[in-house]
């Protein structure tokens, strides 16, 4: 994902790069208020707990360091020797028993890929590795390699024995890229450490995506600053949470600029190039942070109306999406704002 929300709490808890006034709040006694932030997954995750037992608090941090190391190796591209790449190397020659973590991510990655109608397409790391290596280098891929790279897509064209936890792909070359769950799936872990220490009164933030429990002492809910879709636009709202996930995503931070169209590094896996920007989803459910954030990914790629409509059939989801106002002039606002009929009014 790549909009990080602000968020704060009774001790002006700001996670991200901006912060909330701590007038906004009451005040808690900070040795009740524990926090860790680390590398992971080529960013940050930051953890913050609520507990008068010190020692708690550090058990769960630490658990909860090697739970994402774990996960992180499992799931990453960039190592070849990790659980997914070796796959990618060895499932078009037949079936492959994979660990718990990586079947429940591919199970996860099966279900969005019905409820989008193959919008969300955990299979296009052939794509993505040849979008990130032309950005990297300040040049676009030709259209013929563009082509090329799809042809090795497609999650039809994996197999899998659900009584087994078997994978196989029927066609060569294809490569996993798990960035549209990977994060939140890792979040979700996370929660579930702190929430076998009995610590309710946290939340978990990498990225951008956010798993939250109940609200900490004195406050009424954490609070979210949802990001416009430019940067130094003014926030689009604040929003107060409890016991869910929250996911934002769209181009803020990583985008391409192709024949004067803005482009997300989100894949459309129809065309083989990023959905046009600028753009910012974010989506709540009201449990699995994995949810939200292949909720979100899904969403930026679907037609608008029809990105609404999934985030309604789905119980206990919502989403809001932003984009630059049409006619600035005319509304006066920055925003074009669309949302299900679920999402959290402002607290503004």
């Amino acid at each position: 994902m790549s909009v990080m929300p602000v968020i704060s709490s009774v001790l002006e808890s700001s996670l991200s790069a901006q912060q909330v006034s701590r007038d906004t709040f009451p005040t808690e006694p900070v040795e009740n208020r524990f926090e860790v932030s680390f590398p992971a997954m080529g960013t940050l995750i930051a953890i913050v707990t609520y507990t008068s037992n010190r020692e708690v608090a550090e058990s769960a941090f630490s658990m909860a360091r090697q739970r994402v190391q774990a996960i992180e190796n499992t799931l990453t591209d960039y190592d070849p020797e990790s659980e997914t790449r070796r796959l990618t190397d060895i499932a078009a020659h037949g079936p492959v028993v994979v660990s718990n973590d990586l079947w429940n991510v591919l199970m996860a990655c099966d279900r969005w890929y019905q409820l989008s109608n193959g919008k969300f397409d955990a299979s296009l790391g052939q794509v993505t590795q040849l979008w990130r290596k032309h950005r990297r280098a300040g040049r676009l891929p030709a259209p013929e390699q563009v082509a090329a790279a799809l042809e090795q897509t497609g999650w039809s064209n994996i197999r899998f024995d659900r009584d087994k936890h078997l994978v196989e792909f029927l066609k060569s070359g294809i490569r996993l890229d798990f960035g549209a769950i990977g994060k939140g799936y890792a979040v979700d872990a996370v929660f579930d450490v702190l929430q076998q220490h009995d610590l309710s009164q946290s939340l978990v933030n990498m990225s951008g995506n956010i798993r939250c429990g109940r609200s900490p002492p004195g406050a009424k809910y954490w609070t979210i600053e949802i990001a416009a879709p430019k940067s130094g636009q003014t926030p689009v709202r604040h929003i107060g949470i409890q016991h869910c996930a929250v996911a934002t995503s769209g181009d803020l931070w990583q985008f391409t600029v192709v024949n004067g169209v803005r482009r997300s590094h989100i894949i459309d896996p129809r065309a083989g190039y990023g959905v046009p920007g600028p753009l910012s989803v974010t989506a709540f459910t009201d449990g699995s942070a994995a949810d939200a954030d292949a909720l979100a990914t899904a969403a930026c790629i679907l037609p608008d109306d029809e990105a609404i409509a999934l985030a309604e059939s789905l119980e206990g989801a919502a989403c809001l999406i932003v984009r630059p106002a049409e006619n600035e002039d005319e509304t006066g606002s920055e925003f074009r704002i669309l949302e299900s009929a679920s999402f959290p009014v402002s607290l503004d």
